[in-house]
């Protein structure tokens, strides 16, 4: 459970919230509106998210195309043609 001390933490995520929601119907990020995330994914981390999203790629939310088209770059990039064909069957 989340409790705050004042009415200035709801408003701040509030506010939060607002801009969040702001940014994901805006679109494209450009560099005024978007966000930063630094994570450095292990390859089984990497291996699950590409198998999942092959999987389910017609459930795909607009906006993650380019994030979908990096991870299975990565797995066709350390994987022979085999192995791939293998990895998605």
């Amino acid at each position: 459970m989340i409790s705050f001390s004042d009415d200035s933490n709801i408003h701040e995520l509030d506010d939060i919230n607002t801009r969040a929601t702001e940014l994901i119907k805006s679109g494209p990020a450009s560099k005024e509106n978007s966000f930063a995330l630094t994570y450095s994914f292990t390859s089984k981390e990497i291996a699950l998210l590409a198998k999942f999203l092959r999987q389910n790629q017609d459930k795909l939310p607009n906006g993650l195309e380019s994030f979908y088209k990096s991870l299975e770059d990565t797995v066709y990039n350390n994987l022979t043609l085999d192995e791939a064909g293998i990895f998605y069957s």
